[in-house]
Order: structure tokens, then C-alpha cells, then sequence
């Protein structure tokens, strides 16, 4: 299986999954890079296949398109802020996980901002990308209460254990193909409820 993955950040997300998903099943990762090059010796140890670009080179959106068609990609998943072009979302399978329980909280700065009203959940969600803004159809969403003495590292700590969640979610939706999945197999769902103990989030 292969897939592609597009990112502008630490990557710590899908480096966490993947490295799950690899103990019970094979993945072989493409990761595009924007601006993060400085992380590629750490990708290569895991074995992904990287390139990097500067976001100051407006024509990112195809060169990324040609080198995940040059490998055979069909599906991709975003870890990015940028908003990405019809050369990517026309010609891919194109997945954002966004940090609300979409529709709610859409665009920049959406855990921050349900922090900062006193949203009594934490939540994530899972949707196809298109033109329209976090407004894709939505696959999968996680949500978990959010604790009044949560302050905003707390936050920050589950919502990533989400992302993590959905992109094993998204692994195992382009193995298998059908209908994208509600929830995790067994065996890699005994593997993420270790990760989350050992992470001191239980």
C-alpha cells in the first residue's frame, strides 16, 4: 500500500501512525514537504520517501501532484494549513483532518478558538478536500469532554491522540477500499490504547 502524505509541520501525527500501522500491516509513505526540511533524516529513518519545497515557490501544488503520480499515489492526507489547489484535490483522494467537530470552528486557529469559548468538547474531524473551505464530506469525527481544568496544553495533547486516531482510520480505509471505517481494528486499536497510556493520556 501507498500513500501519500502532505505536510508543512513536525509531522508528529503521522509519524505516530504510521510507525502503529506498521506493526501489523505494510505502508510505504511519500511524504511532500513544505518548509519542514529540517525533519527529513528523521523521515528517512522511518523509512518514508520525502521531497521538500519552499512554500516561496508558488508552483508547489503541481510539482507535488506530478511526483505522487510519478509513484503511483491515489490517496493523500493533509497536515497543513495551506490551502491547497484544485492540481491536488481534481486528481487525488484528498483527506484534511481539522481540529472541530465540523461544521462548527471551520478554518485557521480552530482549537484555540473552542478553547477559548469554553467548548465543552474536544473534537476532530476527517473530511475530503475541495474547493470549499474544512467543507468536504466528512468521514469520521472523534470528540472527547473537555475537562474545565484542561488548560490549553491539555487541549493540545488530545488533539493530537485524535489525529493520530483518524489517520489510522485513513490507513485503513485505502488498504481496504469501501466504505471508510467507523473504527479501528482490533489489533491496531490494542496498539493505539497502548500509544495513548504511554503518551500519559488515558
Amino acid at each position: 500500500m501507498r500513500v501519500g502524505v502532505f505536510c508543512d509541520s513536525k509531522a508528529s501525527a503521522v509519524k505516530a501512525a504510521v510507525s502503529l500501522y506498521r506493526q501489523v500491516k505494510s505502508v510505504s509513505v511519500f511524504f511532500f514537504g513544505i518548509n519542514n526540511a529540517e525533519i527529513g533524516p528523521e523521515l528517512d529513518e522511518l523509512g518514508f520517501e520525502c521531497k521538500f519545497h519552499s512554500s516561496a515557490d508558488g508552483d508547489f501544488n503541481n510539482k507535488c501532484k506530478v511526483w505522487f503520480q510519478e509513484n503511483e499515489i491515489t490517496s493523500v492526507i493533509l497536515f497543513t494549513e495551506k490551502i491547497i489547489s484544485e492540481a491536488l484535490y481534481d486528481s487525488f483522494e484528498v483527506y484534511n483532518i481539522h481540529p472541530s467537530k465540523l461544521p462548527s470552528y471551520k478554518g485557521l486557529n480552530a482549537l484555540k478558538r473552542a478553547y477559548d469559548d469554553n467548548c465543552c468538547v474536544i473534537a476532530a474531524t476527517i473530511h475530503r478536500v475541495n474547493h470549499d473551505v474544512d467543507g468536504g464530506d466528512i468521514k469520521a469525527q472523534i470528540t472527547h469532554e473537555a475537562n474545565l481544568q484542561f488548560n490549553y496544553s491539555m487541549w493540545e495533547r488530545v488533539s493530537f491522540i485524535q489525529k493520530v486516531y483518524l489517520t489510522l482510520l485513513w490507513l485503513a480505509y485505502v488498504e481496504k477500499g469501501g466504505d471508510f471505517p467507523s473504527e479501528l481494528e482490533l489489533d491496531i486499536n490494542v496498539l493505539f490504547e497502548r500509544f495513548v497510556k504511554e503518551i500519559g493520556y488515558d
